[in-house]
């Protein structure tokens, strides 16, 4: 495997054994930060069973796939 193919793998698998919670929409004012977006972004809330913790994964990619995308992973929700 690539180093990229590791990193990739390796940082999805932080989503193992969570359960998605619900669909957000991200909308950035160009004074927050992330600002330099003008469209929405979209994540899911994830949550694990006995955890209070919540995770957010945001999609980073448009719909015509311009480039590979990316999926942030958080641990808060931010930009909302």
């Amino acid at each position: 495997m690539t180093d990229t193919t590791d990193y990739e793998l390796n940082h999805l698998s932080q989503l193992v054994g969570w359960t998605v919670e619900r669909i957000v929409k991200f909308t950035y004012a160009n004074d927050e930060p992330g600002g330099y977006q003008d469209d929405p972004t979209y994540g899911l809330i994830l949550t694990k069973r006995g955890n209070k913790k919540q995770v957010c994964a945001q999609i980073l990619c448009d719909p015509e796939g311009n480039g590979p995308g990316h999926l942030l992973i958080t641990k808060e929700p931010h930009g909302t």
